[in-house]
């Protein structure tokens, strides 16, 4: 499917980057990244779980940024785009008011937690484009730092 993809994308006279920035600019601009925290010594197996790492629910905010949504899957009763029931595991998903989400979860395997983040942007045009990757990525950047320091000050305390 590449490959035909690939071919269309030539036949239009244009590279698969190139492409890509027209779908950008049609759907916004998104990026994600992977944070990983490690919790050393015998008591990190057990306080690696996302349950007990959770932000305060009723936070209204994080890190200057209104938090719109927060699910906790292993607590609440979520359903797919099917409308399937989602199998009760430990992990959160928080939604922020400025195109970024974030969602954690303790490691099955390892000592840590893992933080999947998001964030996205809208793009008015093509000229505008760089402009917004780059907003995006420090946008992203920030959010990083943020729940890196949040995670911490939660094992820590």
């Amino acid at each position: 499917m590449f490959a035909e993809l690939c071919a269309w994308v030539k036949n239009r006279g244009l590279t698969v980057p190139e492409y890509l920035d027209e779908l950008y600019v049609r759907h916004g601009y998104f990026l994600e990244g992977v944070i990983n925290i490690y919790y050393e010594g015998a008591t990190g197996a057990g306080r690696s779980g996302a349950s007990s790492k959770l932000p305060d629910r009723s936070a209204e905010m994080f890190g200057g940024v209104p938090v719109t949504k927060f699910q906790d899957f292993g607590r609440q009763t979520i359903h797919d785009a099917d409308g399937e029931e989602i199998p009760k595991q430990d992990l959160y998903f928080v939604t922020l008011g400025n195109g970024c989400s974030y969602a954690g979860r303790g490691s099955g395997t390892e000592p840590k937690m893992k933080f999947y983040i998001f964030a996205r942007s809208p793009v008015a045009g093509a000229a505008e484009l760089p402009a917004v990757k780059e907003q995006v990525k420090a946008k992203l950047e920030r959010m990083k730092a943020l729940i890196e320091a949040d995670a911490k000050a939660r094992a820590e305390g």
